[in-house]
């Protein structure tokens, strides 16, 4: 398979992962669906995630701005957990400025 049909491959997948995250009313011509195409090939390539001060360690995805990491209580500690994709838009996330936070 060469470069081009990967590519292509890759954002079919990425179409079908995204396929309720999209609005598909809005894409009317083959130009948006080439748009469509290229924010999902975008939303891909991991994206350093933001960190937003507050009194709980926050990150915010880059693309939507929500809250990206969680916090699950077990027994009396508290495990962050950090999620290789936004649960809210699917952009792909770069979690590697905050390991060992």
């Amino acid at each position: 398979m060469n470069s081009k049909q990967e590519v292509l491959k890759n954002a079919i997948h990425e179409l079908i992962r995204l396929k309720d995250v999209i609005n598909w009313s809005d894409i009317s011509d083959g130009d948006a669906v080439i748009d469509v195409v290229i924010k999902c090939v975008q939303r891909r390539t991991p994206t350093k995630v933001e960190h937003t001060a507050t009194i709980y360690k926050c990150c915010t995805c880059p693309s939507c701005g929500n809250v990206v990491d969680e916090f699950d209580k077990w027994g009396e500690t508290y495990t962050r957990i950090m999620t290789d994709y936004c649960k809210h838009c699917g952009q792909a996330l770069d979690w590697s400025d905050e390991e060992g936070v």
